[in-house]
């Protein structure tokens, strides 16, 4: 298994967790709405599991499939366990409350803020 790296390897493996998963600041000037869609929006990975709300079951469940990605090379598994975790960000309707909220924070960002974010990406910054 080329590539592949054993739990001993992964010990002695530095990295920031941050940058791994994806959370580092944005570089461009991101609104509360987009930053929490794409929080909210993830279909896999790291991220993915960050978001999802886990609880017993959903845990015990990852820990099988888990096992079973890594023994089996299993895709069906691991898109079940990606289904699992898309599932619980929207439990009880939690993620549309939660893309809700982002939304009203963002209606409170001023409008200077919108028009820099704009000219800002079409290269051009007003004095």
């Amino acid at each position: 298994m080329a590539g592949k790296k054993t739990g001993a390897d992964l010990l002695d493996e530095e990295y920031d967790s941050e940058e791994e998963i994806g959370l580092s600041p944005s570089s461009s000037n991101e609104t509360p709405f987009n930053q929490t869609v794409d929080f909210l929006a993830k279909t896999g990975g790291p991220q993915l599991e960050l978001f999802c709300r886990s609880n017993k079951g959903v845990v015990e469940a990852a820990e099988v499939a888990y096992a079973e990605i890594y023994r089996f090379h299993s895709d069906y598994v691991a898109g079940l366990m990606n289904q699992i975790m898309r599932f619980t960000v929207s439990a009880n309707g939690k993620g549309r409350e939660e893309l809700v909220q982002s939304l009203q924070a963002g209606a409170g960002v001023p409008d200077g803020y919108y028009e820099a974010q704009s000219a800002s990406s079409a290269g051009f910054v007003p004095e």
